[in-house]
């Protein structure tokens, strides 16, 4: 299971949603979406903050906006149940 957070620098939403996602029991690799452009085109990132919940490359979930701390751990969940 891996999760990829697409963020851009100046987004204060996308600062609000690390501080979610900074304790996560699983691995989250962070992508500005504006300096690995190609990588936020493979996933479809049109806005920021965006969780991509992955596994083994294939995409099961993601969650788009700042939600809050309960938002992020319900998603978490309901998308590695199963696995």
């Amino acid at each position: 299971m891996e999760m990829l957070f697409f963020t851009m620098k100046d987004c204060v939403p996308c600062l609000k949603m690390k501080e979610f996602i900074n304790d996560l029991p699983i691995k989250v690799t962070t992508i500005d979406a504006e300096e690995d452009s190609a990588l936020a085109e493979k996933y479809g990132i049109q806005s920021v903050p965006v969780l991509v919940f992955l596994n083994k490359e294939t995409e099961r979930g993601r969650l788009i906006g700042g939600k809050n701390k309960r938002a992020v751990e319900r998603f978490i969940m309901e998308n590695s149940s199963g696995l």
